[in-house]
């Protein structure tokens, strides 16, 4: 088994972004509480109420590796995103928002996907304090009768690519704030520590994403903090199998 995942990854982990093309539109108000509205309400139950769920055509695909030690080791497969960088979630969340209700090369509306993923990156500032670069991510999935995706039209949206990846995951309830995120990451990171297990890329360096699942703004989502693994040390994870 741990041959088969490491041949799967395929030394391949990293994402990166496609060049979306160059559309000038008039801007929408940031803050547009109805247009999110209209994304929550268009979340199917089962995806509201469910937290990861490997079936689920509204969410990435992956393969289950382990459960152990309160976390669970997961092997996702590729999969496209739509991300912007922002500086405060309302802000993030609309311009995702706008994609998905048409504001995209072929004026398409497209469902609503889980979860919401937050990549927390680490910069060079100078001084005590570290500036984290903040990106939001939402899958896109195959649209029926299509044979490409649309394009972002907004400046500050793209479309990427995630290739497969060897993710640990670990779940955790209540609202996020920057503590409670660093204290997910940081009990997962001793975590696999515990079971001499390496980080993976840029997560190595500090590095990490909060997958959120369930209505926008609603008080009951469910949270996951995720972080690569290195996948040489898979054996450690699947006992050898």
């Amino acid at each position: 088994m741990a041959t088969l995942i490491y041949a799967a990854l395929g030394g391949h982990l990293t994402g990166f972004n496609i060049p979306n093309r160059t559309v000038i539109q008039p801007r929408f108000s940031l803050f547009s509480q109805r247009r999110i509205s209209k994304i929550n309400s268009s979340y199917p139950h089962k995806s509201i109420m469910c937290s990861a769920d490997s079936d689920d055509p509204l969410q990435p695909s992956y393969s289950m590796v382990s459960k152990k030690n309160g976390y669970e080791a997961r092997l996702y497969n590729n999969y496209m995103y739509v991300n912007t960088e922002y500086q405060t979630r309302p802000a993030g969340i609309a311009e995702l928002a706008a994609f998905l209700e048409g504001e995209n090369s072929l004026e398409v509306k497209i469902p609503a996907t889980q979860p919401c993923i937050t990549q927390y990156e680490p910069q060079n500032s100078e001084g005590p304090s570290t500036t984290l670069l903040k990106e939001m991510r939402l899958y896109v999935p195959s649209i029926e009768g299509m044979s490409s995706l649309p394009l972002p039209t907004a400046s500050e949206v793209r479309l990427g690519v995630s290739t497969a990846e060897l993710v640990a995951v670990l779940p955790f309830s209540g609202n996020i704030t920057p503590d409670t995120a660093e204290e997910a990451k940081n009990k997962l990171t001793n975590l696999l520590k515990e079971d001499g297990v390496e980080l993976y890329g840029k997560d190595a360096e500090g590095t990490f994403r909060i997958a959120q699942y369930g209505q926008l703004y609603s008080l009951s989502r469910k949270n996951e903090c995720w972080l690569r693994i290195d996948p040489k040390d898979i054996e450690k994870l699947t006992g050898g199998s």
